[in-house]
């Protein structure tokens, strides 16, 4: 029994370690960042994600999720926001590399079992330019408003310079209409 038990042990242990080295290749076709998590912890990253977050070859047992989110408590929001809902979609969040380069992302977490835990499938996008232009137009935009105020400001001047130009120019006419007839008078007058 004893010889039965350590044969169905090694059959158990062949079996994971199989699927472990099938796993690798499929983590290592993933065309962009995914990174596998259980808890804080990285069970699997994907080559584009270990790129993108300058990871290089670093062991997963000395790497966190933490070190990568600019806002640590945008992390919290983010585990809240599973907690409640089960699932994540398009969550925007500014993240750095192991450089301290920042950029803009975009995450969706879906649950998974993986090796028996409860794991969570981290996909990010990264929105950077996206995001980034976005601020671009948000401050030409108020460039553009600060300068319509501007004109509007300058149009009400004008507006108002012309019509007190022509109030003046109305005045002079009715002075001078009524300066006539008084220089007629009083040129008679002196004769």
């Amino acid at each position: 029994a004893e010889e039965e038990l350590r044969h169905a042990e090694a059959v158990a242990g062949r079996a994971q370690a199989e699927q472990a080295q099938m796993r690798h290749p499929l983590i290592n076709a993933v065309p962009f960042p995914l990174v596998l998590t259980h808890g804080n912890r990285a069970l699997e990253i994907t080559p584009q994600a270990r790129v993108q977050f300058g990871l290089g070859e670093t062991e997963l047992d000395d790497f966190s999720l933490t070190q990568l989110f600019v806002n640590p408590g945008e992390q919290v929001k983010l585990v809240d926001t599973l907690t409640r809902d089960g699932t994540v979609d398009d969550y925007e969040v500014l993240m750095r590399d192991v450089n301290d380069r920042q950029f803009w992302v975009t995450i969706s977490v879906r649950p998974l079992k993986y090796d028996r835990r409860d794991c969570w499938l981290n996909a990010i996008y990264v929105v950077d330019g996206r995001k980034r232009m976005e601020q671009d137009l948000a401050s030409a935009k108020e460039e553009a408003e600060g300068a319509l105020a501007d004109l509007k400001a300058a149009q009400e001047s004008l507006i108002h310079g012309e019509k007190m130009a022509s109030l003046g120019q109305l005045t002079a006419g009715i002075a001078h209409e009524i300066k006539n007839p008084l220089n007629f008078v009083n040129n008679f007058s002196s004769v």
